[in-house]
C-alpha cells in the first residue's frame, strides 16, 4: 500500500530544487539543469506532510483527515485573474518569504499552484501541487507560494480553530522567534544532531580526554558480588593507547549476547593493533 500511495502522490505531487534566476517569472518551473528532483521522503524529513485524494470536497478520506488532525475550521479560495482583484499584485505579494505559527493546509480540488520551502541549508525546494493533493507545512518553516503559468488554483484552507491569516516575513522576523525555533528545534537540528555536534566540538585529534571517574566490576568478582571499583580517565589512558566504545542498551541480553561479545571477540586483533585497553562505557 505504501508504494502504491507513492506512485499516487507522483501524479499530483512533485518537487525539485530550484534555480535563483529572478529575471525569469516566478510561475515558471525554475528547475536547475541538470535537474535536481526532490524525494517526498524528504519532504517529510523537513515536516512537509501530503495525502492524495480525490479532488472531491466531500472525499471521505478529508473528513478523516479533520478529524484525526482537528481541522475544524474550513474555506474555498478560487484564484485566477478575473476573480482576484489587483491579481498581479496579490501573487506577488504570496511570494514573499514568511512564516506562519500555526500548520498551512492545502487541499487542491483544481488547478494548480506552488509552494517553495527552505531546506537544512537554506536552499529552496519546490513544490507543486495538483487536483487531490492536500498538503500541511508546518509552523514555523520559512516558505512562499505562487501560481503556475496556469493561472489558476481552486483549493480548501483548513485549520485548527479560529483561522490565523498573520504572516511573518522573514526580512523582519528574527531567527529566535519561538515558532521557528520550535521548528528548527524539531526538523533543522533535532537534538541527536545538536549532541553529535557538542561531542565533535569536545572530542578531535590531540585534544585531552576529560577527568573523570568511571566505575567498574572486576571481572574475576564472584557471581551476584558487587564489587565496585574506580579508576579515573587519567589511569586509564595515561601512556596507551585506549579504545572506548558505547553500547546502546548495556546489560540488556542484546547487548550481552551481540554487542559486547562482538568486541571481545576481535580483541586480539585490535591487540595486534597496539590497543592496549578496550573499554565500554
Amino acid at each position: 500500500a505504501p508504494r502504491r500511495i507513492k506512485k499516487m502522490a507522483a501524479s499530483v505531487i512533485d518537487a525539485w530544487y530550484m534555480d535563483n534566476d529572478t529575471d525569469v517569472d516566478q510561475r515558471e518551473p525554475h528547475r536547475l539543469s541538470p535537474h535536481e528532483p526532490v524525494s517526498l521522503e524528504k519532504l517529510e524529513q523537513l515536516g512537509v506532510l501530503y495525502w492524495v485524494l480525490s479532488g472531491n470536497e466531500d472525499d471521505e478520506g478529508l473528513e478523516r483527515i479533520r478529524q484525526d488532525r482537528g481541522y475544524s475550521y474550513m474555506d474555498q479560495v478560487d484564484l485566477r485573474p478575473d476573480r482576484l482583484p489587483n491579481y498581479e499584485e496579490k501573487i506577488r505579494n504570496f511570494f514573499q518569504e514568511h512564516l506562519h505559527t500555526d500548520e498551512e493546509v492545502r487541499y487542491i480540488l483544481d488547478g494548480e499552484g506552488y509552494f517553495d520551502v527552505r531546506d537544512k541549508d537554506n536552499r529552496w525546494i519546490r513544490i507543486w501541487l495538483s487536483a487531490g493533493a492536500l498538503i500541511t507545512l508546518p509552523a514555523g518553516m520559512w516558505h512562499r507560494f505562487t501560481m503556475t503559468t496556469t493561472n489558476y488554483i481552486k483549493a480548501l484552507r483548513l485549520f485548527k480553530g479560529e483561522p490565523v491569516w498573520t504572516p511573518f516575513p522573514r526580512e523582519s522576523t528574527p531567527e529566535d522567534h519561538p515558532v521557528r525555533q520550535e521548528y528548527v528545534s524539531h526538523f533543522v537540528r533535532p537534538k541527536r544532531a545538536r549532541v553529535a555536534d557538542n561531542v565533535a566540538d569536545r572530542v578531535s585529534a590531540g585534544a585531552t580526554m576529560p577527568e573523570v571517574s568511571l566505575a567498574y566490576i572486576p571481572v574475576d568478582a564472584a557471581p551476584g558480588a558487587m564489587d565496585v571499583q574506580t579508576v579515573s580517565t587519567a589511569e586509564l589512558c595515561d601512556g596507551k593507547k585506549v579504545m572506548l566504545f558505547g553500547a546502546p542498551g548495556a546489560f540488556t541480553p542484546t547487548c550481552t549476547a551481540s554487542h559486547i561479545s562482538s568486541v571481545v571477540a576481535q580483541a586480539s586483533a585490535f591487540r595486534e593493533r597496539g590497543v592496549d585497553v578496550l573499554a565500554m562505557v
